[in-house]
C-alpha cells in the first residue's frame, strides 16, 4: 500500500499569515489589530474592507516575499521523519494557478523541507475550494491535513482520514468541528496519530 499524506500548505507547512501580516505592516503601512483569534484575515488589520484584504492577499501572493515563507516550528522535523519512514507527500494549495507562482512555492518548500520531500505540488487558483481536487484522490485511503475547518470537514466527508491542525486563528472553530475530523495541536501530534494507524 502506498502511504500518502495530502496536505494544505499555508497554515500547515508554512507560516503564511504571520509573514503576510508583517508585509502588510512594513510594506503597506497598515496597522494591525493584534487580534489573531479568527481565521478571517480582515479581523487582523485595522480599517480595511474584505475587498481590500482580498486585493492585498493577491498582491502578497505574487510578491517576492513568497519565496521566503518560514515553516511552523515543528513542521520540518516531523514531515522529514514521516518522509524518511516511507510516506509520500502531496501538497494542495489555493495559492495561484500562475506557473511562476507555483515555481516560487516549489522553491520555498524545497529550501525549507529539502528537495524531493513533496512528490507533487498542486496549485489551485487563489482562494479556490479544494472539493473537486480532493474528489479525484478519494479512491485510496489516505490522510488529509488542513488548517481551515471547512476544508478538513470536506476531506472527512470524502473518506480521507482528515486532520485539522490547530492554530491560534482556528482554535475556536476547532472546538465545534465535526467529530469525523481529528484535531491536532501540532506536527508532533500529527506524527503520533499517523504512525499509530
Amino acid at each position: 500500500m502506498i502511504k500518502t499524506i495530502f496536505t494544505d500548505c499555508d497554515g500547515v507547512l508554512l507560516d503564511w499569515k504571520s509573514h503576510f501580516l508583517r508585509w502588510v505592516e512594513e510594506k503597506k503601512g497598515k496597522e494591525l489589530t493584534g487580534d489573531t483569534s479568527q481565521y478571517d484575515i480582515t479581523t487582523h488589520i485595522k480599517n480595511v474592507t474584505r475587498r481590500e484584504v482580498k486585493k492585498l492577499t493577491h498582491e502578497f501572493d505574487d510578491s517576492t516575499w513568497m519565496v521566503a515563507l518560514p515553516s511552523y516550528s515543528d513542521a520540518v522535523k516531523y514531515v522529514k521523519k514521516l518522509y524518511n519512514e516511507g510516506w509520500t507527500f502531496i501538497v494542495i494549495t489555493s495559492l495561484s494557478d500562475d506557473p511562476y507562482s507555483k515555481e516560487v512555492r516549489r522553491i520555498n518548500l524545497n529550501r525549507v523541507f529539502g528537495e524531493g520531500v513533496f512528490s507533487q505540488l498542486i496549485c489551485l487558483p487563489h482562494g479556490a475550494d479544494k472539493d473537486d481536487i480532493l474528489k479525484t484522490f478519494k479512491h485510496s485511503p489516505s490522510f488529509w491535513i488542513e488548517d481551515k475547518p471547512e476544508n478538513a470537514e470536506v476531506g472527512a466527508s470524502l473518506g480521507f482520514d482528515s486532520i485539522l491542525i490547530k492554530r491560534q486563528y482556528n482554535k475556536n472553530q476547532a472546538k465545534t468541528i465535526d467529530k469525523s475530523v481529528y484535531v491536532a495541536d501540532g506536527w508532533k501530534e500529527i506524527y503520533t496519530y499517523i504512525t499509530s494507524k
